[in-house]
Protein backbone atom coordinates (compact mmCIF):
# COMPACT_ATOMS: atom_id res chain seq x y z
CA UNK A 1 0.00 0.00 0.00
CA UNK A 2 1.33 3.31 -0.88
CA UNK A 3 0.20 6.92 -0.09
CA UNK A 4 1.21 10.32 -0.88
CA UNK A 5 0.29 12.64 2.22
CA UNK A 6 2.23 15.97 3.33
CA UNK A 7 0.36 16.53 6.78
CA UNK A 8 2.33 18.61 9.07
CA UNK A 9 3.43 15.47 11.09
CA UNK A 10 4.92 13.84 8.27
CA UNK A 11 6.90 16.70 7.40
CA UNK A 12 8.41 17.73 10.73
CA UNK A 13 9.90 14.24 11.73
CA UNK A 14 10.98 13.49 7.91
CA UNK A 15 13.15 17.33 8.97
CA UNK A 16 14.11 15.73 11.88
CA UNK A 17 15.09 12.41 10.57
CA UNK A 18 17.39 14.70 7.73
CA UNK A 19 19.09 16.30 10.67
CA UNK A 20 19.74 12.95 12.45
CA UNK A 21 20.76 11.57 9.10
CA UNK A 22 23.49 14.97 9.50
CA UNK A 23 24.88 13.41 12.54
CA UNK A 24 26.18 10.41 10.10
CA UNK A 25 30.16 10.27 9.18
CA UNK A 26 29.28 8.97 5.99
CA UNK A 27 29.49 12.48 3.70
CA UNK A 28 28.11 10.93 0.92
CA UNK A 29 24.66 9.01 2.30
CA UNK A 30 23.61 10.82 5.58
CA UNK A 31 20.48 8.68 6.18
CA UNK A 32 18.15 9.41 9.24
CA UNK A 33 15.08 7.66 11.03
CA UNK A 34 13.32 8.52 13.79
CA UNK A 35 10.56 5.99 15.31
CA UNK A 36 7.41 7.78 16.84
CA UNK A 37 4.19 5.99 18.63
CA UNK A 38 0.55 6.46 18.00
CA UNK A 39 0.82 9.80 19.71
CA UNK A 40 3.35 11.47 17.64
CA UNK A 41 5.84 10.99 20.26
CA UNK A 42 9.75 10.05 19.24
CA UNK A 43 10.63 6.86 20.78
CA UNK A 44 13.90 6.09 18.97
CA UNK A 45 16.48 7.94 15.95
CA UNK A 46 19.42 6.17 14.55
CA UNK A 47 21.76 7.09 11.49
CA UNK A 48 24.11 4.82 9.31
CA UNK A 49 27.07 4.95 11.13
CA UNK A 50 29.61 2.05 12.56
CA UNK A 51 28.96 0.14 15.93
CA UNK A 52 29.31 1.72 19.15
CA UNK A 53 32.88 1.55 19.94
CA UNK A 54 34.48 1.02 16.64
CA UNK A 55 36.68 3.51 15.25
CA UNK A 56 34.84 5.53 12.76
CA UNK A 57 38.03 7.37 12.14
CA UNK A 58 39.77 5.47 9.56
CA UNK A 59 39.44 6.46 6.32
CA UNK A 60 39.90 3.63 4.34
CA UNK A 61 36.26 1.84 5.88
CA UNK A 62 34.58 4.52 4.30
CA UNK A 63 35.98 3.62 0.77
CA UNK A 64 33.08 2.55 -1.68
CA UNK A 65 34.52 -1.37 -1.49
CA UNK A 66 34.55 -0.92 2.46
CA UNK A 67 31.68 1.16 3.46
CA UNK A 68 29.03 -1.51 3.54
CA UNK A 69 30.83 -3.76 5.42
CA UNK A 70 31.03 -1.71 8.78
CA UNK A 71 28.05 0.35 8.25
CA UNK A 72 24.72 -0.25 10.28
CA UNK A 73 21.81 1.58 8.84
CA UNK A 74 19.85 4.00 10.01
CA UNK A 75 16.65 1.86 10.16
CA UNK A 76 18.60 -0.72 12.08
CA UNK A 77 20.17 1.41 14.56
CA UNK A 78 17.00 3.00 15.56
CA UNK A 79 15.29 -1.10 16.56
CA UNK A 80 17.94 -1.02 17.89
CA UNK A 81 18.21 2.02 19.92
CA UNK A 82 14.07 0.92 21.15
CA UNK A 83 15.74 -2.14 22.38
CA UNK A 84 18.48 -0.94 24.41
CA UNK A 85 15.81 1.19 25.88
CA UNK A 86 12.98 -1.20 26.49
CA UNK A 87 10.83 0.87 23.88
CA UNK A 88 8.55 -0.95 22.12
CA UNK A 89 7.94 -0.81 18.15
CA UNK A 90 4.85 -2.54 16.97
CA UNK A 91 2.07 -0.13 15.85
CA UNK A 92 4.79 2.55 15.45
CA UNK A 93 5.65 4.55 12.42
CA UNK A 94 9.57 5.08 11.04
CA UNK A 95 10.78 7.64 9.09
CA UNK A 96 13.63 7.43 7.03
CA UNK A 97 15.39 9.68 4.43
CA UNK A 98 16.13 6.80 2.06
CA UNK A 99 14.14 4.14 1.27
CA UNK A 100 14.96 1.10 3.30
CA UNK A 101 17.26 -1.80 1.49
CA UNK A 102 15.67 -5.69 2.07
CA UNK A 103 17.38 -6.19 4.88
CA UNK A 104 15.93 -2.99 6.75
CA UNK A 105 12.77 -3.65 5.20
CA UNK A 106 12.67 -7.19 6.86
CA UNK A 107 13.86 -5.95 10.12
CA UNK A 108 11.37 -3.25 9.97
CA UNK A 109 8.34 -5.69 9.60
CA UNK A 110 9.70 -7.95 12.24
CA UNK A 111 9.96 -4.93 14.75
CA UNK A 112 5.95 -4.55 14.13
CA UNK A 113 6.37 -0.96 12.33
CA UNK A 114 3.04 -0.49 10.44
CA UNK A 115 4.37 2.18 8.78
CA UNK A 116 6.85 4.01 6.94
CA UNK A 117 7.19 7.03 6.00
CA UNK A 118 10.46 8.16 3.06
CA UNK A 119 11.75 11.27 1.99
CA UNK A 120 11.55 10.47 -1.59
CA UNK A 121 10.26 7.36 -3.63
CA UNK A 122 13.11 5.21 -4.57
CA UNK A 123 14.11 4.87 -8.56
CA UNK A 124 13.83 1.18 -8.64
CA UNK A 125 15.86 1.11 -11.77
CA UNK A 126 18.96 2.43 -9.38
CA UNK A 127 22.14 0.28 -10.09
CA UNK A 128 23.51 -0.46 -6.86
CA UNK A 129 20.13 -0.34 -4.90
CA UNK A 130 16.94 -0.96 -7.21
CA UNK A 131 16.78 -4.82 -6.86
CA UNK A 132 17.10 -4.42 -2.79
CA UNK A 133 14.29 -1.82 -2.90
CA UNK A 134 12.11 -4.09 -5.53
CA UNK A 135 12.36 -6.91 -2.71
CA UNK A 136 11.57 -3.80 0.09
CA UNK A 137 8.69 -3.09 -1.54
CA UNK A 138 7.48 -6.89 -1.88
CA UNK A 139 8.46 -6.83 1.82
CA UNK A 140 6.07 -4.34 2.85
CA UNK A 141 3.16 -5.03 0.63
CA UNK A 142 3.09 -8.71 1.82
CA UNK A 143 3.35 -7.37 5.49
CA UNK A 144 0.90 -5.15 5.20
CA UNK A 145 3.05 -1.88 5.74
CA UNK A 146 2.26 1.24 4.52
CA UNK A 147 4.60 3.45 2.85
CA UNK A 148 3.93 7.19 2.74
CA UNK A 149 5.96 9.51 0.16
CA UNK A 150 6.95 13.21 0.99
CA UNK A 151 7.95 14.02 -2.48
CA UNK A 152 6.83 11.84 -5.57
Amino acid sequence: MEAVIKNKWDLRFIKLAEEVGSWSKDLRTGVGSIIVDDDNNPISMGYNGFARKTDDSIGDRYLPENKLKWTIHSEANAIINCARHNQCTVNTTMYVTLFPCNNCAGMIVNAGIKRVVCKNKPDFNNEKWGESWKISKTIFEEAGVEVTYINE
